[in-house]
């Protein structure tokens, strides 16, 4: 009954039917592209490392920094420094004496750390590739325990040349020694705060030995902790030595 009508409608109802079918592939495809790109990258954001974590070298995936440290590992107690990873291990000093707990100067440029080199302990710098040694206390007494401030400019450090272990600063060049505390209890272990405001430190001026808190001057010193256990060495969250 339909007729050519009818056949004309059957024929082109499978063109219909696939150009519509056309259209839903593309936007499949679109749809698809778009949630790649997505998942691409929320992981992107997921591989991006800690911002205090050590930078990565280009073309090895290898972390870049160094690490000082003091080892006995050849028979004497020396200052070593090695690759974040353990590699290029080089040794800084060569000495009868002890040479210990190195610190970094915020630049990367020195090394500060106690040797009992002179026959007692003092406080030396150093390049980082063990050049241009100086001696910054000169003193008989026992000078230990280096810590630089935040900016450089100053390093804080332990010695009993007033009788009794007691914390001091000077200028990085050894100039311009300062008395921070005046105990007759000890005190020890140095650190600044982040913003070189603070020192915190550990002392047994109250029975055991707890953590104190004080200004870089030496003033407004407070107990933080005061517990009956001992407490310490403390150590400032950040870019503190």
């Amino acid at each position: 009954m339909c007729g050519s009508a009818c056949g004309s409608a059957r024929r082109t109802a499978p063109a219909e039917r696939q150009g519509r079918g056309g259209v839903s592939m593309r936007r499949f495809g679109l749809l698809l592209a778009f949630v790649l790109v997505v998942v691409s990258l929320a992981h992107a954001q997921v591989q991006q490392p800690p911002a205090d974590s050590p930078p990565l070298q280009q073309g090895r995936g290898e972390a870049v920094g160094e690490i000082a440290f003091h080892s006995d590992r050849d028979g004497d107690v020396e200052i070593y420094t090695m690759r974040t990873d353990g590699s290029e291990l080089r040794c800084l000093t060569y000495q009868p004496g002890l040479d210990s707990l190195p610190s970094w100067s915020p630049d990367g440029n020195r090394i500060a750390f106690q040797t009992e080199r002179d026959g007692d302990f003092e406080i030396y710098v150093m390049s980082p590739d063990g050049g241009n040694l100086e001696n910054l206390t000169r003193h008989p007494a026992r000078d230990k325990f280096p810590a630089w401030s935040p900016d450089g400019q100053r390093i804080a450090f332990l010695s009993d040349r007033d009788g009794n272990y007691e914390l001091y600063s000077m200028h990085n060049d050894g100039t311009d020694v300062r008395r921070l505390t005046d105990h007759p209890a000890e005190d020890a272990h140095p650190s600044w705060s982040p913003d070189g405001r603070y020192i915190a430190f550990e002392s047994d001026r109250d029975g055991p030995w707890d953590i104190y808190v004080m200004n870089a001057d030496g003033t407004g010193v407070r107990n933080i902790t005061n517990h009956p256990a001992n407490d310490g060495p403390p150590r400032w969250k950040g870019r503190s030595r």
